[in-house]
C-alpha cells in the first residue's frame, strides 16, 4: 500500500532520529521491468540474455557501476568468480524496459580475519565471532582443542571465564561447494 511511512528511533519513550519516505506504488501495466535469477559456479561461463525485450538500443549496466558495461542484446561472463556476484541490467530504448538478471556465483568458504586474539577479566563472558563468506550459506561450528562446543554459528559467548587460561577456537565453515577452517 502507497503513502509517507516514518521509521523512529527512540530513546527513553523519545524520538532522537528518524526518516520519511513516501512509497508511490506503480500501474503494473505501465512497467516493464522483471527479474531472473541465476546461478553459476566459480569458474564457470554464463552468458545473460536480453532477447525478450523488443527495441533498437540495448545496454548493460552492472547496479552499482554506472557506466555501460557493454551494447547488445547478450552479455557474456566467463571464468566468474565471486566479484561478478550481483546485478545486472538489461535497458532498452532508454530504460523505459528493462531486465534485471540477479547472479550468484557459488564459491567455497572463506574465513574472514577478525581479531584471534580476545581478552576477558574472570567471572565474565567473551564474545567470539567468525566471519564467513560463502554461496552457498555454510554451516559454522565452533570447536576448542579439537572438541566441538555446543554452540554454533557466527558468533558465540562463552560462560563467565573462571581463570585466565589460554583458548585455540577456530570456527570452520562447510558448504556444498567446499570447507575452510
Amino acid at each position: 500500500m502507497g503513502g509517507l511511512y516514518q521509521c523512529q528511533v527512540l530513546l527513553e519513550d523519545e524520538v532522537v532520529s528518524s526518516l520519511a519516505v513516501l512509497l508511490t506504488v506503480l500501474d503494473p501495466g505501465k512497467v516493464a521491468h522483471h527479474t531472473q535469477y541465476l546461478i553459476s559456479k566459480h569458474g564457470g561461463n554464463i552468458t545473460l540474455d536480453c532477447s525478450d525485450l523488443d527495441g533498437e538500443d540495448v545496454n548493460w549496466t552492472r547496479v552499482g557501476d554506472n557506466s555501460v558495461v557493454e551494447n547488445g542484446r547478450h552479455l557474456s561472463l566467463i571464468r566468474v568468480d565471486r566479484s561478478d556476484s550481483g546485478i545486472y541490467v538489461c535497458s532498452v530504448s532508454g530504460g523505459s524496459k528493462t531486465l534485471n538478471f540477479s547472479l550468484l556465483v557459488e564459491h567455497t568458504p572463506v574465513v574472514l580475519p577478525v581479531d584471534p586474539l580476545t581478552y576477558q577479566a574472570p567471572g565474565y563472558p567473551s564474545s567470539l565471532s567468525c566471519e564467513v563468506r560463502a554461496a552457498p550459506v555454510p554451516a559454522v561450528s565452533w570447536y576448542r582443542a579439537g572438541s566441538p562446543l555446543p554452540s554454533s554459528g557466527l558468533a558465540m559467548t562463552s560462560p563467565s571465564v573462571s581463570r585466565i587460561i589460554k583458548m585455540v577456537e577456530w570456527c570452520p565453515a562447510y558448504s556444498s561447494r567446499g570447507r575452510q577452517g
